[in-house]
């Protein structure tokens, strides 16, 4: 329960200092926005990097990042049970994504607070992701 705690919240916390950068950038284009998370992302795995190094921890991180079911046994698959009711809230609040997705100013039209579907869906997906990703591991092709 801890590990799902602490991931969580540094899943969260990456996710709105993400945010809070494309919020201050000077340029409003849709190209920015993968560039600068490729740029995020990479910076992220870099200071995973060093700490790994520095932990002599380099080899399980490199094969933790190779997540696979074969570690999947009685006891560790039941992290997955918390993001049913999750995916589920996720799944109702679905049409409000899409039209967070639209973008600000349609959101606000059709009577929508954009920073409050916006921020539901970042907790939604922070807790999704991280009950995966400590059962599963990182899965190459979805990250």
């Amino acid at each position: 329960m801890q590990q799902i705690v602490f991931s969580f919240a540094f899943a969260l916390l990456g996710t709105f200092v993400f945010m809070q950068i494309l919020d201050r950038i000077k340029f409003k284009d849709v190209i920015f926005v993968p560039l600068i998370g490729i740029m995020y992302g990479n910076i992220l795995s870099s200071n995973t990097t060093f700490f790994a190094y520095e932990a002599d921890l380099i080899q399980n991180i490199s094969a933790w990042l190779m997540g696979s079911f074969t570690l999947i046994m009685s006891g560790r698959y039941e992290l997955l049970y918390i993001s049913i009711p999750v995916v589920i809230l996720a799944y109702l609040y679905a049409n409000k994504f899409t039209v967070a997705g639209m973008g600000e100013d349609f959101t606000k039209n059709l009577g929508l607070s954009y920073k409050l579907v916006l921020n539901i869906c970042l907790v939604l997906a922070s807790i999704i992701s991280t009950t995966v990703v400590l059962t599963v591991g990182i899965i190459p092709f979805l990250d």
